[in-house]
């Protein structure tokens, strides 16, 4: 830890966002080869690393927070603070794409179901639009903030369950939840059904299963369930933290040669439809006691920092500017070193954009929310989502 901040999870936060952002810049890269390989597989593993590092983050708020009394204010502190954190700036983009989309492309390149981002229904449980890609994982991560605590309050409050009991239940049921509902899909596409309905139907991993809320939950509950963990074994795991990153390594090495194996491209198979996705949160979740004990990273410290503070803002806004630049820029007929420079300035740019867009927009409405005190029951700052403050816990 350096300051107030883990320097591990700002390293985790990072890798994720680089990895997306750098997924999404090969399209300005000349090679072919493994550019396909590339994209496919580090978009995925950046978004698998931010489920399971927010899961852990505001999973150690809530079990802070409510472990003592989880109450109508207690939900509604929690609430205000989320959103006050990943809304403003989720909407402020989300009506960029709207009125840019207008502006350049006419009325008709923004899609009907445009009338669901707002309510994060775009991909609840059907494919996602191609507009405004990334937002598919908020509605994921906000579905599951407001639906973890308000179960956890039913069966503290109703059902009168302990809890610790009642907590470990709620993460028992966003395991059990999607993995069902991938097992279900799973059989419904391969029994051909759809086809018989909807002739020249072909299923698509991404789309029917990766990015469909309610088969996603589990990834940010494997996070919740590593704060529980670290809540309440915190120096068994802490002595054995070097032994479960090397598990992680092999973990996650195994995964991704059956990534590329099974789910390459866009396959829909049991690996690709059920199992890849807990294997890469087990792997991810192992590394997170040797991550939160890591003390600094010397003069990489100062860069993965600011890099993790932006995060939020960059992986909103970098597909506006890839999208610009690949309509009224970018042309495969460009020189190497062109190609190059604009791959550079996509990179550049996205960071530059997101540094005034966290100055500007997301720090003044962290501030506001600060009305509202601290989270209930733990007397620190925290926020959700993407991109997550490490506090002094």
């Amino acid at each position: 830890m350096t300051g107030n901040r883990y320097v591990g999870f700002d390293l985790m936060r990072t890798t994720a966002v680089m990895l997306v952002l750098l997924s999404h810049s090969l399209v300005f890269l000349p090679f072919a080869w493994p550019k396909e390989y590339l994209f496919g597989f580090m978009g995925f593993a950046g978004v698998e690393i931010f489920f399971v590092l927010s899961g852990f983050l505001i999973g150690n708020i809530m079990y802070k927070a409510f472990q003592k009394k989880l109450d109508k204010n207690g939900l509604k502190v929690f609430w205000i603070r989320r959103w006050y954190r990943t809304l403003p700036l989720y909407y402020i983009v989300l009506i960029l794409n709207i009125v840019l989309s207008v502006a350049i492309e006419g009325l008709h390149s923004v899609p009907l179901s445009t009338f669901m981002f707002p309510f994060f229904l775009q991909n609840f449980l059907w494919p996602h639009p191609y507009f405004f890609i990334p937002a598919w994982s908020l509605t994921i991560e906000e579905y599951f903030y407001l639906l973890f605590p308000l179960l956890l309050f039913f069966f503290m409050n109703i059902r009168k369950l302990p809890f610790r009991r009642s907590f470990l239940l709620m993460i028992l049921l966003f395991f059990a939840v999607p993995f069902v509902l991938r097992t279900a899909s799973f059989l419904l596409l391969e029994s051909g059904y759809i086809q018989q309905y909807r002739p020249g139907f072909e299923a698509h991993w991404d789309l029917h299963i990766r990015k469909i809320t309610l088969f996603r939950l589990d990834a940010i509950a494997m996070g919740v369930f590593t704060a529980y963990l670290m809540n309440n074994y915190k120096a068994f795991l802490q002595r054995y933290k070097n032994l479960l990153l090397l598990a992680s390594l092999i973990l996650l090495t195994g995964s991704i040669g059956l990534f590329f194996h099974f789910v390459y491209p866009n396959q829909i198979n049991v690996v690709s439809a059920i199992l890849i996705f807990p294997l890469f949160s087990v792997g991810f979740a192992l590394a997170m006691p040797y991550l939160q004990d890591m003390k600094s990273m010397g003069f990489f410290s100062s860069p993965i920092t600011f890099i993790s503070k932006i995060s939020y803002s960059v992986y909103l806004l970098h597909t506006l500017l890839s999208d610009f630049l690949f309509k009224y820029i970018y042309q495969e007929s460009y020189s190497w070193p062109v190609q190059f420079m604009i791959w550079f300035s996509f990179i550049a740019v996205s960071i530059i954009l997101s540094w005034f867009s966290y100055r500007y927009i997301e720090l003044p409405f962290t501030e506001r929310r600060e009305k509202y005190g601290s989270e209930p029951g733990t007397g620190v700052t925290a926020v959700p989502a993407v991109e997550v403050i490490n506090e002094r816990k």
